[in-house]
């Protein structure tokens, strides 16, 4: 199954800006650089994906998703986790 890239393009962005909103509001600066970390990396994705694929409209594998690698150590954003804001 493949995903139009404009809408890939579109989830990476809103998700670039709602780690950018935690970014702000959590204290501790290692979860902060954590963040931070996937951030850069969501953004680096969401530009190798739709940059080039929008001069050549193909469709993006979903597999290309699930191979992306988590920044935030196990457990850190748990359902039962807390993060002071």
């Amino acid at each position: 199954m493949a995903l139009d890239t404009a809408f890939v393009a579109a989830v990476l962005e809103g998700i670039e800006g709602t780690l950018g909103e935690l970014i702000e509001r959590v204290e501790g600066s290692e979860l902060q650089a954590s963040l931070d970390v996937l951030q850069s990396r969501v953004t680096a994705l969401r530009v190798s994906i739709f940059e080039p694929a929008h001069e050549v409209e193909e469709p993006v594998p979903v597999e290309t998703a699930q191979t992306f690698p988590s920044v935030i150590p196990d457990g850190a954003l748990s359902l039962g986790s807390t993060l002071a804001i």
